[in-house]
């Protein structure tokens, strides 16, 4: 790791895990409740409003499979959710096609002992005119890689198990808003398949030698042969937030009139 940069602060970093959730299916087959996942997601604040944020391709948007949103690492209670949203596929130039968004029903999360530790990264910190440069950060990507991770449909447990990346910044890619970043322990994983929708977060350093965690994006794919992940930013995260609120409102029924 470039000795320049700060280390990532472990109990900073442990504060932030459980922001990450494996990415669960429920499905049908022959009548019969069945779970599949392979991905990750993770839970995000914006303007009072609680989103799941993820992949489009994790989640298959020509044929989406019922979501399950796990609160925390303990607790099998739910979150409630509405219908998963993705950018519409005639924007295909927006930075933002590859994320998925899901609001959940933040009043009901908080409400209930077994959901109300649901860890929120707050997004009115990442906006980026108050983002450091990405160079100047120790970045750490979260997920659940797929080849550490079962589903025992015999004693019906669900298996996963969480991985933390640290990374340096390796630059823009083509198109533009995809970064790279530089893994520096690969865990002894020979693929990242399964960290796709998992938080990108740095650390840097501040006044009184003290340090904070910011969020720079989310991973969208990445190969043990290259030792690279590529994200998207956080800014394109709240450009896709927003435009499932502008669906909203455009798509709400019209009010009655007497």
């Amino acid at each position: 790791m470039n000795s320049a940069l700060p280390t990532f602060h472990q109990p900073a970093l442990e504060n932030l895990l459980q922001c990450a959730q494996p990415l669960i299916f429920e499905v049908q087959v022959d009548g019969k409740t069945m779970y599949s996942g392979s991905g990750t997601l993770f839970y995000v604040l914006l303007d009072g409003r609680g989103y799941a944020v993820g992949t489009r391709h994790s989640l298959k948007p020509e044929a989406p499979e019922a979501i399950c949103l796990l609160p925390n690492d303990t607790s099998l209670r739910l979150l409630r959710h509405g219908k998963a949203f993705f950018v519409p596929a005639e924007d295909e130039g927006d930075a933002a096609l590859d994320v998925v968004v899901t609001e959940f029903d933040l009043g009901h999360t908080l409400g209930h002992p077994e959901t109300a530790s649901v860890r929120l990264i707050d997004l009115s910190q990442a906006v980026p005119d108050l983002l450091p440069p990405f160079e100047s950060l120790s970045l750490a990507v979260l997920g659940f890689p797929d080849e550490v991770s079962e589903i025992d449909y015999v004693e019906e447990i669900i298996h996963r198990e969480r991985r933390v990346l640290h990374c340096t910044y390796e630059g823009v890619r083509d198109p533009s808003h995809i970064h790279a970043a530089r893994v520096t322990n690969e865990h002894g994983l020979s693929s990242f398949s399964g960290f796709s929708g998992g938080p990108v977060f740095g650390w840097r350093k501040t006044a009184a030698d003290s340090g904070e965690v910011v969020l720079c994006g989310m991973a969208t794919h990445g190969t043990v042969a290259s030792g690279l992940v590529h994200f998207l930013s956080s800014e394109t995260i709240i450009a896709a937030i927003l435009a499932s609120r502008d669906y909203e409102t455009r798509n709400q029924p019209a009010a009655s009139v007497d």
